[in-house]
């Protein structure tokens, strides 16, 4: 089973273990960081359905996720692989206000780009311009799509999918830390995402500018999406110098 497991990282992503990612059990081949769990009642401001428990897992977070082998390569080029896994389903009615976050050098207090590659599901991303708030991007992904995450951009990932989680892996710099709740004394993002779609945050300035995209964001960058970003990362280190 176990000699199956990566082939998510590359070409042949393996669908079902990722999906019932929860059950695998790790071996001394595959290593991470720290693992976060965050639960309904980590966010207990946000509306949620009226029957969901607070103990309902909202999404998952293993930092630093990697193949053993792989570890001294990411640790020269100070670059940290985390896993993200969304939950489908229960919040009927969420607004995700304030689970928004962006990538900041924990040393300098800068914002950094970051790099991110959806393995499975469907969802959105939507980006906020940190600096100018009314400028607002809002990207419908899918399996494979790659999305970067500008330097002064804070991003929200929704899962679409009653079904199915919503997996991603994101690249970024080790000084990274991401910082939560960047709109929350803002009343939250300019758009909240709820069953019946996109709406208007009453509380934010009428005016703002909405991009919308679907598929991959990447600006002036270019990557192999077939080969995953993983696994390019480990043929070619130096084309992700950018995150520095």
């Amino acid at each position: 089973m176990f000699n199956y497991l990566f082939k998510f990282f590359g070409i042949n992503f393996s669908n079902e273990l990722i999906l019932n990612y929860e059950k695998v059990k790790f071996n001394s081949d595959i290593i991470y960081k720290k693992k976060y769990i965050y639960t309904v009642n980590n966010y207990s401001n946000e509306l949620f359905d009226i029957n969901t428990k607070s103990t309902f897992e909202i999404y998952s977070l293993y930092t630093r996720f990697q193949k053993k082998i792989h570890s001294l390569l990411f640790e020269t080029y100070d670059v940290a692989p985390d896993l993200y896994i969304l939950k489908p389903g229960k919040l009927k009615r969420e607004y995700f206000k304030t689970l928004s976050s962006c990538a900041i050098n924990f040393d300098t207090g800068e914002s950094k780009e970051i790099l991110f590659q959806v393995l499975s599901g469907s969802g959105y991303f939507l980006l906020e311009n940190i600096v100018d708030r009314k400028q607002v991007k809002f990207i419908k992904v899918k399996k494979n799509d790659i999305i970067l995450i500008p330097k002064n951009w804070a991003f929200i990932m929704i899962n679409n999918n009653l079904c199915k989680n919503f997996i991603a892996i994101c690249l970024r710099n080790r000084s990274v830390k991401i910082k939560n709740n960047i709109f929350e004394d803002m009343g939250g993002a300019f758009v909240f995402y709820t069953i019946n779609g996109f709406i208007k945050n009453k509380n934010t300035s009428p005016y703002y500018h909405l991009d919308e995209y679907s598929g991959d964001y990447l600006e002036d960058y270019q990557f192999n999406k077939n080969i995953g970003i993983y696994d390019e990362f480990i043929k070619f280190p130096e084309k992700f110098n950018f995150l520095k």
